[in-house]
């Protein structure tokens, strides 16, 4: 009966842990760039990337996955919003490294340096993008490759990179993800996009339809779990001990 227990407190674990990534997604499901997690168990091919396992076995060592499907595209007339249409994420001047995101949502801080709205700096290919003082950004032009120009000036190329396997990606922000420092970069074979964002690819129908079904298996392994606590006392009970 132990391993029934066991297996049926693997499984509201699994099922909790599901709930918190699915309410995650939904309180982020608007964020431009956000990248939707899904619970991924690597002991447990069953489980797959794609949520806990049927029955009360459930996956273990639950990881978490970055779904890198792509969002909408939307338009939105900002000349400082960007989008990469394709494989590839924006480079970040991170506190202790680069950092990246499909987020493409900046600005300008008092420097003129472009930044995040966490106010990270935006990396080009040779360092921070800094705009000159009273650059006119109605008049800003992007090329498909990320190079920015302001008429005949050209300010700098948006550094866009790419991986090979994209789960080397780990989340540290809301839309901002790190690489171990052996992952080897390359250049993003995707196009920029210019006055536009990329929205999240969180379906909040699909998410609320997974945590309805992750608190019923939640809920059917607490019953199972009480039924074998009720059978283990009334076998003490009858065993004298």
């Amino acid at each position: 009966m132990l391993p029934g227990i066991y297996s049926a407190a693997n499984s509201m674990d699994a099922a909790q842990r599901q709930h918190e990534i699915v309410s995650r997604n939904l309180a982020y499901g608007e964020m431009p760039g956000f990248r939707r997690l899904i619970p991924y168990a690597p002991n447990n091919p069953e489980g797959g990337a794609g949520g806990a396992s049927n029955g009360f076995s459930g996956p273990k060592n639950t990881e978490e996955a970055i779904d890198f499907t792509p969002g909408p595209m939307q338009q939105t007339g900002e000349p400082l919003d960007f989008a990469i249409n394709g494989k590839g994420l924006f480079t970040i001047e991170g506190p202790d490294g680069p950092l990246y995101t499909r987020n493409g949502v900046f600005q300008l801080n008092h420097e003129g340096t472009l930044v995040t709205s966490e106010g990270l700096p935006v990396l080009g290919e040779g360092g921070p993008i800094q705009f000159p003082p009273n650059a006119d950004l109605r008049t800003l032009q992007v090329g498909r490759d990320g190079q920015l120009s302001i008429g005949k000036n050209e300010i700098g190329r948006l550094q866009v990179i790419s991986v090979e396997d994209e789960q080397k990606f780990k989340m540290v922000g809301t839309t901002l993800m790190s690489l171990e420092e052996d992952v080897e970069v390359q250049p993003a074979t995707g196009d920029v996009i210019h006055k536009a964002h990329e929205g999240s690819n969180v379906h909040p129908v699909h998410e609320l339809v997974t945590m309805i079904a992750t608190m019923r298996q939640h809920e059917a392994a607490q019953r199972a779990m009480n039924s074998i606590s009720k059978a283990i006392e009334q076998h003490t009970n009858l065993t004298g001990g």
